[in-house]
């Protein structure tokens, strides 16, 4: 882990995390959530056509079709609003750095991993893939991280 020196106080130099770090690990824990809500709808849906049954009535009068399509829905947000913290905390070491574009490149396994309809929130209601923020986000803090004007 990459540790950010702060200004010396009496006790010595303290130290935190690049605030990025947390951020990937929150994103990587919304996302294998997701992965078991979609594998547990799958696994359902699978148990109800083996037993030869139309998968559209069934999925209708089954209770658990439903819970577990809930489940998914509020992981998907969660994953997506991780997404968007990804993008919102600012990495502050070059490592941090790196570690971001590593888990954006190694996460987007499909080209469309990332959501692709977000809204800034300057005041633009233009709608952007999450890609944009993210290149928005290094450009700004490069600069600072290598020390460059």
């Amino acid at each position: 882990m990459e540790w950010l020196p702060l200004p010396v106080s009496a006790g010595g130099a303290e130290r935190l995390p690049d605030p990025i770090l947390a951020a990937i690990e929150a994103h990587k824990a919304a996302y294998a959530d997701f992965e078991r809500a979609v594998d547990a709808l799958n696994a359902l849906e699978s148990e109800i056509m083996a037993k030869g049954s139309r998968l559209s009535r069934e999925r209708d009068e089954d209770p658990r079709v439903a819970e577990l399509e809930g489940t998914l829905s509020v992981s998907s947000d969660a994953e997506t609003d991780a997404a968007c913290v990804l993008v919102a905390v600012r990495p502050t070491t070059i490592a941090g750095l790196m570690a971001l574009l590593k888990h954006a490149l190694a996460h987007d396994k499909s080209g469309e991993a990332w959501p692709s309809d977000l809204q800034s929130d300057d005041g633009d209601e233009r709608l952007r893939p999450w890609h944009y923020f993210l290149v928005e986000s290094v450009a700004e803090v490069l600069p600072g991280i290598v020390g460059a004007v």
